[in-house]
């Protein structure tokens, strides 16, 4: 039987409680595991927490994966009120946006369809 492959995550999220939520989700499926700080070349997903008072720091991060890792793709979480912001990060790329407070549900279905997805591919 061919052993299934663990979905690895990285979490670059200050806000601990933010952190703490969106670790419990992952850690509650026995398909995902959170990766150590500083793997993020081994990471599958990527999820960032925006830098509310310098979004572009959050860009620039967001631009440099593809030269580290190709294939990470990224979710954001923030408390943002610009939605030029949001904007921007969909058309980098990103595929998914927590607001905060998190909603448990909402992680739970994003990581329901990038599930979905990494095993089709």
């Amino acid at each position: 039987m061919r052993q299934k492959i663990k979905i690895l995550v990285e979490l670059d999220i200050g806000n601990e409680s933010v952190k703490d939520s969106i670790s419990k989700v992952i850690t509650s499926r026995s398909d995902f595991r959170i990766l150590g700080w500083g793997d993020r070349d081994l990471a599958h997903l990527l999820i960032l927490e925006v830098d509310s008072t310098d979004p572009g720091r959050t860009f620039e991060a967001i631009k440099s994966l593809p030269e580290s890792s190709p294939d990470t793709e990224v979710f954001l979480t923030g408390n943002l009120q610009d939605p030029t912001v949001l904007i921007k990060a969909f058309e980098m790329g990103v595929k998914a946006f927590f607001p905060q407070p998190i909603e448990v549900q909402k992680v739970e279905e994003a990581l329901t369809r990038f599930h979905a997805g990494f095993h089709q591919s």
